[in-house]
């Protein structure tokens, strides 16, 4: 529909499953429109073209979807029971395995030729210097559309094996997953931008030299021990955050003492969610005192000891006394940036190796919401070797 990128509104669409495969989009409609205004209907086809038993419904209000949720959810169809669930509404594609020659105009002249309801371009630009013109990028890029369905468009086509580039390139495409949604309010009172693309000679006064004219700044943190440095800045007043970001996003920046240029790319670094920290951290109050002596070893992908055997009190004193040092300093950790490393750790994008237990003490000294950045980028950056060839 035209008018689908007009009524785009986040949380607006429900996932429809269990349907039979005689459906129709005019029995959908049917089904779904007094719970209030529909914008589209997806019908999901397989190759062969036939009905899969699933759909998409999109509304007009997001308070239309949730009735939906509610009151049709069980709603029997031809005999089976369907069930209704809101959508995850992923927008953004990545596309590794780029040509390293093509310009940011370039490549989103490519990419907007290719695919309509284009929002942004976000191409991924070499970290310090280069003089050379065959990597005027890092190989990969980030493309948000006006929609899910656009982005569902685009990854079907980009995921066929004859895709190509600028005439010549198959890129690898993959779904970007979604950041947590962010309460507004929590989201208002971030005063600390989050920097990225910074060489390894950058050091804490000059970069706080670079936004002094933005404001008062209570202090500037870098952290060295990922890919490439990022940076943070705490700025005392929310306005002169956003009065940074505005100047210096995108900006070249020369380092000093013969350093390189970058192109600083400067966002707000993002907030915990404490509520889910709470819930969490009520429920192990009574162990707040103490370092856990045993964890499971399936908790870190890391074997414990033989010695680490419960019993006798003088086992569990041994069993302190021979912990693995590493298990013990990612205990220590916030929850909320201890799970966001298991995650890495278990998905296998990174070992112990990578995140050494130096790594993990420089990032109990950074603010929770700064540490989960430095290990958002260290996945970004997994991730980037993984699929892009050497």
């Amino acid at each position: 529909m035209s008018q689908f990128a007009e009524h785009h509104v986040k949380g607006s669409e429900v996932f429809v499953g269990g349907l039979p495969h005689t459906v129709t989009e005019s029995t959908i409609h049917e089904i779904f429109s007094h719970c209030g205004e529909i914008v589209e209907i997806r019908l999901i086809k397989d190759q062969k073209g036939s009905i899969k038993d699933f759909c998409f419904v999109r509304f007009a209000t997001k308070e239309a979807a949730e009735k939906a949720v509610r009151e049709k959810s069980g709603f029997v169809l031809d005999g089976k029971k369907i069930g209704v669930l809101p959508s995850k509404e992923q927008d953004t594609l990545f596309f590794g395995n780029l040509n390293k020659g093509w310009s940011t105009y370039e490549f989103e002249g490519i990419i907007r030729q290719v695919f309509p309801d284009v929002i942004s371009v976000d191409l991924a630009s070499p970290v310090g210097e280069t003089k050379s013109i065959k990597q005027r990028n890092r190989g990969f890029a980030f493309v948000k559309f006006s929609s899910h369905a656009a982005a569902a468009r685009a990854f079907r086509v980009g995921s066929k094996a004859d895709f190509m580039l600028g005439g010549n390139l198959h890129p690898a495409v993959q779904w970007v997953e979604d950041q947590p949604e962010i309460d507004p309010a929590a989201l208002a009172k971030i005063k600390i931008a989050f920097i990225r693309n910074l060489p390894f000679s950058a050091d804490e006064n000059y970069l706080k030299k670079l936004f002094e004219p933005f404001g008062e700044i209570e202090k500037v943190v870098l952290w060295r021990k990922g890919s490439s440095p990022v940076g943070f800045v705490h700025f005392t007043k929310r306005a002169d955050l956003e009065n940074a970001i505005r100047g210096m996003n995108g900006k070249t920046v020369q380092w000093p003492r013969g350093g390189p240029t970058s192109m600083l790319s400067i966002e707000v670094a993002r907030p915990i969610d404490r509520s889910k920290k709470r819930l969490r951290d009520d429920s192990h109050e009574k162990k707040a005192n103490k370092v856990p002596s045993h964890t499971p070893s399936a908790n870190l992908g890391i074997p414990l000891s033989s010695d680490c055997t419960s019993g006798s009190q003088k086992v569990a004193q041994k069993e302190v006394e021979y912990e693995d040092p590493y298990e013990v300093a990612v205990l220590l950790l916030p929850l909320s940036v201890r799970e966001r490393l298991l995650r890495i750790l278990r998905l296998g994008i990174a070992t112990r190796f990578d995140i050494d237990i130096q790594n993990l003490t420089s990032l109990k000294k950074l603010p929770e919401s700064a540490a989960i950045s430095v290990l958002d980028q260290e996945q970004t950056k997994k991730t980037e070797e993984f699929i892009l060839p050497h």
